[in-house]
């Protein structure tokens, strides 16, 4: 007797939009970062909060299921707040601004033996190639981007195309940068970049209490951090769990 397989459905038509969508990284030193099927449980938690901070109509758990609306307002943010980077940018662009930032840039190297100013000139240097990484990617989401209006254009139910231009029309009034940050910044974004930044630090902490003196030693306040017991909270959120060894869990 044979047992028949089930056969999954076609892929919609924004569903197949939607795997386009993803960024496609071609540098091997960016894969602790962005590999997400790779990164630990609480990297991969991280990020999906700094990824929703920046996606105010569409943070990553909302996407699990999709819809034409969803994809209009994430491809629409995704617009605006390219545009918003586009132009924080071009405001870097200043000879002044150039020559204090490369200033910067090498008394940080002549101290890079300081207490955290390695791990700045470390952040640095991977903000700088996931940047890299964007720019390279724009041409490819430009067409994908067309590929969705068309294909919305092209469906028969006319109410997914509504839906998907009214999304859309929402999501480039919601850029997800605004002065420079995240719209959805807290109090908690920067603890969150350094833990997303600083895997092999955090991998080798055997406790809390390390993880929490590190920290201080990295440019977090008292005041940030509060108390061991806080931190510890924020850990268990996350679930990072330092001291213990062994391959981590798959993130979902």
């Amino acid at each position: 007797m044979k047992i028949k397989k089930k056969t999954r459905p076609p892929r919609l038509w924004y569903e197949r939009i939607f795997d386009r969508v993803e960024l496609v990284n071609t540098k091997p030193e960016l894969a602790p970062y962005l590999d997400v099927d790779q990164l630990p449980k609480y990297q991969a938690n991280v990020l999906a909060k700094l990824v929703g901070q920046g996606l105010p109509l569409t943070p990553p758990r909302t996407l699990k299921t999709l819809t034409p609306k969803k994809l209009g307002q994430l491809l629409g943010q995704q617009c605006a707040t390219l545009h918003a980077l586009g132009e924080q940018l071009q405001s870097l662009d200043d000879p002044e601004k150039i020559k204090q930032a490369a200033a910067t840039a090498e008394a940080l190297t002549q101290q890079s033996q300081m207490p955290g100013v390695s791990n700045v000139l470390h952040a640095a240097q991977i903000t700088g190639m996931m940047l890299e990484q964007l720019l390279q990617h724009i041409p490819q989401f430009e067409k994908t981007v067309q590929a969705a209006v068309k294909a919305a254009l092209d469906q028969p139910n006319y109410q997914e195309a509504v839906e998907f231009f009214r999304g859309f029309a929402q999501g480039m009034t919601k850029p997800g940068l605004k002065d420079g940050k995240l719209v959805g910044q807290t109090d908690a974004t920067m603890l969150q970049l350094k833990m997303f930044m600083l895997p092999e630090a955090a991998a080798k902490k055997k406790n809390v209490a390390e993880w929490r003196a590190f920290l201080l030693e990295n440019g977090e306040t008292e005041a940030t951090l509060g108390d061991e017991e806080r931190l510890q909270k924020f850990c268990q959120r996350i679930g990072y769990a330092p001291g213990k060894r062994g391959r981590p869990p798959k993130p979902k």
